[in-house]
């Protein structure tokens, strides 16, 4: 009898055992088939950006490549010397017509937000019409080839201004003009040099704020020195970000270190 018990225990034992381990097994295979399904990634959110900029791109990778538009002059019969306005990156009488830009490479202002726009007179520079324009609130930075002048002020300034007789156009300076097609093409990591406009403030002024938007998209900072009304910032980027950094604000040109930092001619 008691061995009969015995051997009931035993049995008893051994099927719990058994249960256990298929038990047991079911959670391991369970476990790795729940491991082996992927997990959404976690949303990245990008910080609030400073006005008049335009959000971070993804990293590029080594092998991607600036591309810019070729702009052929854009003139008519009607055109002369004294009428084209002459960039770096185009010639155009902006009666006849003006460059046509990607989005990425125009940009507009809000209702009064300060940003850069080109004035062209109907001639010849004289005092007056200077002194005019200054007194309307704007900010002239140097003049631009013909008879135009690259300036900062409001969207509202901007309306102000063009209803004056002696001004023949205004126009916002795109994001389009500002890089050099020098850099077209361009792969990896390079140097260029940014025209920053300065405020005059040491900290949180506007050369300040752009550096550091244009470390925040990857740009490796290398030195800066001050000339007149600009500052030239040298960095190390990747050259598709070089669109970002022309949509900032303050951003005037761009160029590879190395090359003359010039915007018109």
């Amino acid at each position: 009898m008691n061995k009969q018990k015995g051997l009931g225990l035993i049995g008893l034992i051994l099927i719990i055992g058994v249960l256990l381990l298929t038990a047991g097994g079911v959670g391991i295979v369970w476990e790795r088939k729940v491991s082996q399904i992927p997990l959404p990634a976690s949303p990245t959110i990008a910080p609030p950006l400073p006005t008049g900029t335009s959000p971070v791109p993804t990293q590029p990778s080594m092998s991607e490549t600036l591309t810019l538009p070729s702009l052929p002059p854009i003139t008519d019969a009607t055109s002369n010397f004294q009428t084209i306005i002459g960039l770096k990156v185009c010639h155009f009488d902006p009666l006849v017509g003006t460059p046509s830009f990607p989005p990425e490479l125009s940009m507009s202002y809000p209702p009064n937000t300060l940003g850069l726009h080109i004035i062209q007179l109907r001639g010849s520079i004289q005092d007056t019409w200077l002194s005019q324009i200054k007194n309307s609130g704007v900010e002239v930075l140097t003049y631009v080839p013909q008879n135009s002048y690259l300036v900062r002020m409001t969207p509202e300034q901007a309306n102000l201004v063009r209803k004056f007789d002696f001004v023949r156009w205004v126009g916002v300076y795109h994001p389009g003009y500002r890089i050099s097609p020098g850099l077209s093409g361009s792969s990896g990591k390079i140097p260029i040099t940014v025209q920053i406009y300065d405020d005059g403030k040491d900290t949180g002024g506007t050369v300040d704020k752009t550096i550091k938007v244009i470390e925040s998209l990857g740009g490796e900072f290398l030195s800066q020195g001050k000339v007149l009304y600009l500052v030239n910032a040298r960095f190390k980027i990747f050259a598709p970000k070089i669109i970002s950094v022309a949509q900032l604000n303050e951003a005037i040109w761009i160029e590879r270190t190395g090359t003359p930092v010039l915007f018109s001619e």
